[in-house]
């Protein structure tokens, strides 16, 4: 969450994804948000516990902007899984076109 495709109000968005090995034995994920589709450039960037995946844009993202967001875990043996898919979205704002 956010769903790819979303138009959000908040801008600062919560995000949230689900782990699809649950029996895998992760330490920490990490999340970037991005104006950029490939992820050259990174707006917004965290790490977190595995035991939390969900978490919520550190400062107001730009009305009338595309981002991208995507997500990776890490193993207790500290290797990077891969990246997921990148979802988009964007904040609504009353001056949008």
């Amino acid at each position: 969450m956010p769903e790819s495709g979303s138009r959000l109000d908040d801008p600062q968005p919560v995000f949230e994804w689900a782990i699809d090995s649950p029996d895998c034995p992760w330490s920490s994920f990490r999340i970037q948000v991005s104006r950029d589709r490939t992820f050259g450039t990174v707006d917004q960037q965290a790490t977190l516990p595995a035991a939390l995946p969900i978490w919520q844009a550190e400062a107001p993202l730009e009305s009338c902007v595309t981002y991208s967001w995507r997500v990776r875990a890490r193993g207790t043996d500290g290797t990077w899984g891969p990246w997921s898919a990148a979802w988009t979205f964007d904040i609504k704002s009353r001056i949008c076109p």
